[in-house]
Order: C-alpha cells, then sequence, then structure tokens
C-alpha cells in the first residue's frame, strides 16, 4: 500500500524505466510520499479527491490537459 514504494519499482524494474524518467500523478498525499521516497517526480492533482497537497509535490496541476507539459 502506498506510500511503500515496492510496487512502483517493481513496475519501473519490470519496464525497465529509470528514475529520471518515471512520474507518479497522484491526488493524495501517500501519492506524492511514494514518489518521494523513490526519488521519483511527482505530479498533485488540485482537482483530486481528496483536497491539498501537504508534501510539496514537484509539480501541480489544475486539469489533466496541464499534465501534456510534463510528459
Amino acid at each position: 500500500r502506498k506510500p511503500d514504494t515496492a510496487p512502483l519499482v517493481h513496475l519501473m524494474d519490470k519496464h525497465g524505466a529509470k528514475v529520471e524518467e518515471t512520474i507518479v500523478i497522484g491526488d493524495h498525499s501517500p501519492d506524492i510520499e511514494m514518489a518521494k521516497n523513490a526519488g521519483v517526480r511527482s505530479v498533485y492533482c488540485n482537482y483530486g479527491f481528496f483536497g491539498n497537497d501537504t508534501l510539496g509535490a514537484d509539480h501541480h496541476i489544475n486539469s489533466f490537459p496541464e499534465l501534456l507539459k510534463f510528459i
């Protein structure tokens, strides 16, 4: 369960993704905490169900189309 990094690291290993090319996109603090713990970038969705980012994501978006500038 998030913020455990094991599932994320497993997927990165399985698909050959490097830390510097991985982004976690989330709308809840455990999503951002998992990203930080794994050393990957994070994008917080301000419009998500859970409210404000309290952990300091690398980027914030207010709508899904804004995500395109980070990928």
